[in-house]
């Protein structure tokens, strides 16, 4: 963490801590209640010790907690339905999951979750609790670390790469916890400093996209602006949201996967495509996750979003990293990011010379 990181945190807790002791009075050990309190909701492995567990000879070793980032070039792709949604499916499965909020400023998870913890972002990044200590219960037993909303937080949070910093050092210090099985982490969208700081932290990052043009022009921005972050132990994947059908979703995965290790020399592979539905919106306004919903085996969204979560589940050892040393094609583009046209142009090249080849 830089200096810079380290100063705004304290800060930030020098700040919350004369709030304290204004508000503490005649050090009555109650008073502080409300400030220590940590979620809304405890789970039996809150207290638990891993190293209670190695003192047993038979006990196997704790597993990898792995980290997955979700980011969107373009608003309105859908990445906080997914993450949540993504994160509910893995649970399901028997695996212990930890869903991080990481917009601060606009944190909504909770609202999705249709929960009111005490605790959020904020109280973390400043260094009021831990990390571990802020996760509260969410649906299927997820643990939710909730985003910080810009009407109770300080504007100097909303700025600046040392809360990206802080951000990351949060995801770490989770991941080196090992209280849970998989941290999701919910980056937003645009070209901020914050998805290429998370994807430095992370394991893989799921690029999240819709068919249109504009969106997938702006998953290829986003992809050159983690280009640099994207190091030999990053696995980059792209996920198509709201897609008429898994034929167009697919087509669209194949245009950004191809301008990716064209221009950007970059190794993209496909995890899968969620067709819209109506009873996403449905569910969202229930307040429920769409795979959790009533009869949520009849909603295509909820299927697709099983399928993918099986393939995390079962085969994210095989999916193929980042490579950044690839050939980056020789091409006379120089705008940046990639004109509509340019990108359709230049894939279906790629495509033609494909087809001769093969």
């Amino acid at each position: 963490m830089s200096d810079q990181a380290e100063s705004l945190r304290h800060l930030f807790a020098a700040k919350h801590l004369d709030e304290f002791v204004s508000d503490a009075g005649d050090s009555n050990p109650e008073s502080n209640v409300g400030w220590t309190i940590q979620a809304d909701h405890q789970t039996e492995y809150d207290n638990h010790d891993p190293a209670l567990d190695s003192e047993s000879p038979t006990a196997n070793p704790p597993r990898q907690t792995r980290v997955l980032c979700l980011a969107s070039g373009k608003g309105g792709a859908g990445t906080s339905i997914l993450s949540l949604n993504l994160a509910v499916a893995l649970a399901n499965k028997g695996e212990r999951v930890a869903l991080v909020d990481g917009d601060y400023g606009l944190g909504q998870l909770e609202i999705l979750c249709d929960r009111r913890p005490t605790v959020d972002l904020e109280d973390v990044l400043s260094g009021r609790i831990t990390p571990q200590e802020a996760l509260v219960e969410g649906p299927q037993g997820i643990r939710l670390l909730a985003g910080s909303h810009a009407a109770r937080m300080n504007e100097a949070w909303l700025v600046g790469p040392a809360t990206d910093e802080l951000l990351a050092q949060v995801v770490v210090e989770l991941r080196d916890s090992r209280v849970v099985d998989w941290i999701l982490v919910d980056a937003g969208s645009g070209l901020t400093a914050r998805s290429q700081t998370l994807a430095a932290v992370a394991d893989g990052m799921i690029l999240v996209s819709t068919t249109e043009h504009a969106a997938i022009a702006a998953s290829h921005a986003l992809l050159s602006h983690l280009r640099r972050a994207a190091g030999s132990h990053l696995r980059l994947v792209t996920l198509i949201n709201k897609s008429a059908s898994h034929k167009s979703g697919n087509e669209a995965a194949d245009r950004l996967i191809q301008a990716a290790r064209l221009f950007q020399g970059l190794s993209v592979g496909q995890l899968g495509v969620v067709r819209d539905d109506f009873d996403v919106p449905r569910a969202v306004r229930n307040r429920i996750p769409v795979v959790q919903a009533p009869g949520w085996w009849l909603s295509t969204a909820a299927r697709d979003i099983e399928r993918i979560a099986t393939k995390i589940h079962n085969g994210f050892e095989t999916w193929d990293k980042a490579a950044t040393d690839m050939p980056v094609a020789a091409s006379t583009f120089s705008g940046y990011p990639l004109d509509n046209h340019e990108l359709t142009n230049a894939v279906s090249a790629s495509e033609k010379a494909s087809r001769k080849a093969g």
